[in-house]
Order: C-alpha cells, then structure tokens, then sequence
C-alpha cells in the first residue's frame, strides 16, 4: 500500500468497506472520514473487528447465529449497524421469522424500544430485497 498515493488509498479503501457495508448505516460519513483520514489505520481496524465475522476462522457458532446475536445487541443499543448484521443474517440463510424472533427475545431484557428498533431493521432489510 505504501506506493500507492493517499486518495488512490482512500478510494480502495472506501470501495472495500462499502461493499461489505451496503451504504446500510446513516453515519457511513463517518466512516467515509476515518478511511480519508488515515487509511492504513482503518485497514488494520477492519480486519481485526471483521476477522471475528469472517467465514475463514469458524468457531463455536455459525455465523448466521452470531450475526442474529448481534443483531438483537445492536438494537438493544439502538445502533443504525443492526440493519447491517441483520441484513448479513439473512443473506447467511437467517429467515425474516428468526429474525423476529431475536428481537422478540431482546425485548426480555431491552424493553419495547429494543424490539422496535430490531423490527425497523427487518422491515428496511424485507422492503431491500422486494427492490
């Protein structure tokens, strides 16, 4: 990476990221400024944090589980990421029924709110596959 010049960086990077994140979260500005601002940081970032979610190092659970568990601790947070891991959920064969029954079981500890906002991402992730 070190001959390439910085906006040549930036835009691999930000193609690299986008692609995974499907333009899913409202703060991908923000994200957009961390790639400009220090690319290699964010390449380390990414792989660290995505290695977790990468089908090449499985574990204990599958991944469609571990994305439905984070999906229904992100709406816990009322994160605008839930709509990412549930959209990843269901592209690993996660049904809209599962899915719904995750924040069924995160409204036990999360309250309404929780559920709310899980089933807002499952709604956006059913209306991007009718497109």
């Amino acid at each position: 990476m070190s001959d390439q010049s910085r906006e040549d960086k930036t835009r691999r990077l930000t193609a690299q990221i986008f692609e995974k994140w499907h333009d899913a979260a409202p703060d991908t500005d923000l994200i957009r400024f961390c790639a400009e601002w220090d690319p290699e940081n964010e390449v380390v970032f990414r792989s660290v944090n995505w290695g977790f979610f990468s089908s090449d190092q499985p574990r204990y659970l599958d991944h469609k589980t571990r994305e439905m568990i984070v999906s229904g601790l992100l709406a816990f947070r009322a994160s605008p990421g839930t709509y990412t891991h549930v959209l990843k959920a269901v592209r690993l064969g996660a049904s809209v029924n599962q899915m719904l029954e995750v924040f069924e079981i995160a409204t036990i500890p999360g309250g309404g709110p929780t559920r709310t906002f899980g089933m807002k991402a499952v709604r956006k992730v059913v209306a991007h596959y009718r497109r």
